[in-house]
């Protein structure tokens, strides 16, 4: 849905001399969420390697693009065209990470199921 309104909004300032371009990074795994801080400042924030992993996936997309972890992939095999991993080094993490630039399917076709990325404990 990004995707698209970010489309429409370019096509709206296309004489103009800007153009809205979105990259976006997912992960998926357990992570801490919650409220921290001080009694004077507080925020709810969530921590734990899926973010970070996320944020670096973030940084690889250029407008546009969704890239993926391997985990989300796994999650998400049916809502998504098959495409060949990508390997790459990304600060934090000693091993290469293995990612996927994603095309969600469209036009009718069978929406996937989010139940299983839900798991709380």
């Amino acid at each position: 849905a990004m995707q698209e309104k970010a489309g429409q909004i370019n096509g709206e300032i296309a004489r103009g001399p800007f153009r809205l371009e979105i990259g976006i990074g997912i992960a998926s795994g357990n992570v801490f969420s919650g409220v921290l801080g001080s009694l004077r400042k507080k925020e709810f924030t969530s921590i734990g390697m899926p973010v970070n992993l996320a944020s670096r996936l973030q940084r690889v997309a250029k407008g546009g693009e969704i890239w993926i972890s391997a985990q989300t992939r796994q999650l998400l095999h049916a809502a998504i065209s098959p495409v060949e991993p990508a390997h790459f080094m990304v600060k934090g993490f000693e091993k290469p990470i293995e990612a996927y630039r994603i095309h969600w399917k469209r036009n009718g076709e069978t929406k996937p199921s989010y139940d299983s990325l839900f798991q709380r404990s």
